[in-house]
């Protein structure tokens, strides 16, 4: 294993900070692997930048940074996301800021979430998801967008007197 440069001990330790949670996307290479769908916290990351974990199924073997296949929780990390369109940029606090950023601007351009340091958690072609880094974070993010959309497809009620 080669190993790292301080630039990408920065960069992974940034990304990836002590307490951060993570769901692996494909089995661990190791002859008594932790499964694809296993969810754990990266207790930090080490000078082979390696994420040292606790398994929520109580193991604690490492991921290897840029080999293991896995994503981040979006809605256990309660990071702050950042939504792009075409009139610029806004901060987004939470779920419900994110479904209406959306349902607003993808009305009129294409859309997509991120968090502060770039990493992409949401793409769109209009209103419509193209992208999810987080499947849990997707099915909240649908729910909470419903009713907007509801909202903005009810026909105007005209009073008549």
């Amino acid at each position: 294993m080669k190993t790292p440069s301080e630039s990408q001990l920065i960069y992974y330790r940034s990304r990836y900070p002590a307490g951060t949670r993570i769901q692996l996307d494909a089995d661990l290479d190791d002859p008594q692997p932790i499964r694809a769908g296993t969810k754990g916290t990266i207790i930090a990351i080490d000078d082979m930048a390696q994420a040292v974990m606790k398994w929520d199924n109580g193991r604690c073997l490492s991921l290897i940074l840029g080999h293991d296949s896995f994503h981040k929780l979006q809605l256990e990390n309660n990071e702050k996301l950042i939504g792009h369109a075409i009139d610029g940029n806004r901060n987004l606090r939470n779920i419900n800021d994110v479904a209406r950023f959306i349902v607003e601007h993808g009305a009129y351009s294409d859309v997509e979430i991120t968090t502060e340091c770039g990493e992409k958690v949401i793409e769109t072609e209009g209103t419509e998801i193209k992208y999810a880094s987080d499947k849990e974070y997707l099915e909240k993010l649908l729910e909470a967008m419903k009713p907007i959309q509801d909202a903005q497809e009810e026909p105007d009620m005209e009073i008549q007197l």
